[in-house]
């Protein structure tokens, strides 16, 4: 069930609870850092004018999501920077609500869920930071639309490096990352989120498993009282 169901997230098919959108700028083809797995990667695509829509339900109305290149000047690196706008679909596409972000190479994941049962879908947006192999790692940013601004609820390291030797040499380089998933967590119905730790086989002897997190999963649910998604249980790393 979850295998046919990932499949029809990577599809861009509307689910019932959550909707998955990968998309990545660079026209030559996706460029992923070495040692992150096919999950981690989201699906390629060529950023443009990419869309997916949703159907209107009884506390929103219909809207659909567009991802592009930011073509404002600044960056060196301008393939970094791109624009997500929210546009509702019954009123001449205008725009409800706008974000720029940064993701080096231009590559992102992308996933909507009701996280907090209003109705409402939250943005589950994973991006990278740094280039370069062995370099670059991501940040898992949490938001929720409040009127015409993004709110972030929840932020987090979600991928890094870890490795006995210094630079330059980084022999025994190894290779972290949470795998991220999208369930009721609670009983209450509504979608939580849950983090599972994975990473690359020992190189060496020399790798340092110290230097992994700590926590093997990490679940987070939605607090009213702290408007926030809010630590909901912890499992040691063994």
């Amino acid at each position: 069930m979850a295998s046919r169901r990932r499949r029809r997230l990577s599809r861009g098919i509307v689910a019932k609870m959550v909707t998955s959108l990968g998309l990545v700028a660079m026209v030559a083809g996706p460029v992923y850092a070495r040692g992150e797995s096919a999950a981690q990667r989201g699906t390629p695509a060529i950023v443009g004018h990419s869309y997916i829509r949703y159907p209107g339900s009884s506390a929103r109305e219909p809207f659909r999501i567009r991802v592009g290149p930011d073509l404002s000047p600044g960056d060196v690196f301008r393939e970094d920077w791109l624009v997500m706008e929210v546009l509702n679909d019954e009123a001449d596409s205008e725009v409800m609500t706008r974000r720029r972000f940064h993701s080096t190479y231009g590559a992102f994941r992308l996933t909507l869920a009701d996280l907090t049962g209003d109705g409402l879908e939250e943005f589950i947006l994973v991006t990278g930071e740094g280039r370069g192999t062995s370099v670059r790692r991501k940040m898992l940013t949490v938001e929720m639309r409040k009127g015409q601004d993004f709110v972030a609820i929840l932020a987090l390291p979600v991928s890094g490096w870890f490795s006995f030797s210094p630079p330059p040499m980084q022999a025994g380089l190894g290779h972290w990352w949470y795998d991220i998933d999208v369930k009721d967590l609670d009983g209450n119905g509504t979608p939580d989120l849950r983090l599972t730790l994975d990473n690359t086989p020992e190189v060496t002897q020399q790798n340092s498993p110290e230097k992994l997190p700590g926590f093997a999963v990490i679940e987070y649910v939605w607090s009213e009282k702290g408007q926030e998604m809010a630590l909901y249980r912890q499992e040691l790393r063994k």
